[in-house]
């Protein structure tokens, strides 16, 4: 078996852009790509059959699923600008193009366009390192492609460059909350939920999808270090937080300024175990720097 899978930024949503720099992304979970069309459905009841399902009908259909990668550091400044919308409130759209090698030994080609992430979740954890990227994509409509528009890429062709890892935030200080540099992480995930509206009109297919916002939320697992950090969420007190994660060769640097607030606190006194403490912390629109959260990657 074989799969392998670019993506190529849109200028016009919905349309490919030929001049666009395609990013070759290394799959290496199961189940990496899942987008496939999906009938939107509606059944009809029969009062003549006892109110039991009659029929079903569909004319139209959702493009949607996940991508889920271990980014390399050398592509993460374009999975973040697919991501995550820019200080001008523009998320941009990608294609995709996948291919796999089924069973029987035949090419299946597929291009999707018009691609957006409707909710983006950057996650790493003591137990297996990796910092994994899961995007939950919609997009506009299916087109199929041959090996003239995507080449079987070669070994060579693939990213080798370090992916990054929970240590990395320890090469960054790890995660900063109130100006204090948390180190003691045992878990932590960073979702930004886009806030989209899709549009199907009188066509089968979406016709727009417009970005309408976003919420930036960060999870982590911390060791019970001092009551701070309750008094924080009893008090409703806005906090700074940030966090950066350095693979020695490049960095992404999460930035969601000072208007923070704790949604949740949560102590696990284990007598076996250290104590930890679970947050959640959501972002808000500074209004100083005039948003919610920077990312920045180099």
């Amino acid at each position: 078996m074989r799969e392998y899978l670019q993506i190529t930024p849109e200028v016009t949503p919905g349309t490919f852009n030929g001049a666009g720099t395609a990013v070759l992304i290394d799959l290496t979970e199961n189940n990496s790509y899942t987008v496939h069309p999906e009938p939107v459905q509606g059944v009809i009841r029969s009062a003549g059959a006892y109110n039991r399902r009659f029929s079903t009908f569909s004319k139209k259909y959702a493009l949607k699923g996940n991508l889920n990668v271990l980014p390399h550091g050398s592509q993460i400044a374009a999975l973040a600008n697919w991501s995550i919308a820019t200080a001008t409130n523009t998320l941009t759209s990608y294609t995709v193009d996948h291919v796999i090698l089924n069973e029987a030994g035949t090419l299946t080609f597929s291009r999707d366009l018009g691609m957006y992430v409707q909710q983006a979740t950057f996650a790493a954890q003591e137990s297996d390192q990796w910092l994994k990227l899961q995007l939950q994509l919609v997009g506009m409509s299916r087109a199929v492609i041959t090996a003239s528009s995507f080449a079987a890429p070669t070994f060579a062709s693939f990213p080798n460059d370090p992916i990054f890892t929970l240590e990395d935030l320890s090469t960054a200080s790890g995660i900063e909350l109130v100006a204090v540099q948390r180190v003691d992480v045992e878990s932590m995930s960073l979702m930004v939920k886009n806030i989209l509206d899709v549009r199907f009109f009188i066509a089968a297919s979406a016709q727009k999808i417009k970005y309408c916002g976003r919420d930036v939320t960060l999870q982590a697992k911390l060791s019970l270090l001092s009551a701070a950090t309750r008094a924080d969420y009893e008090a409703t007190t806005a906090i700074v937080a940030n966090l950066e994660f350095e693979n020695g060769t490049n960095t992404i640097a999460f930035n969601m300024e000072s208007t923070n607030f704790y949604s949740s606190v949560v102590d696990e006194l284990d007598n076996s175990k250290v104590f930890m403490q679970d947050i959640t912390l959501e972002a808000h629109v500074d209004a100083t720097a005039g948003n919610d959260l920077t990312v920045t990657c180099t």
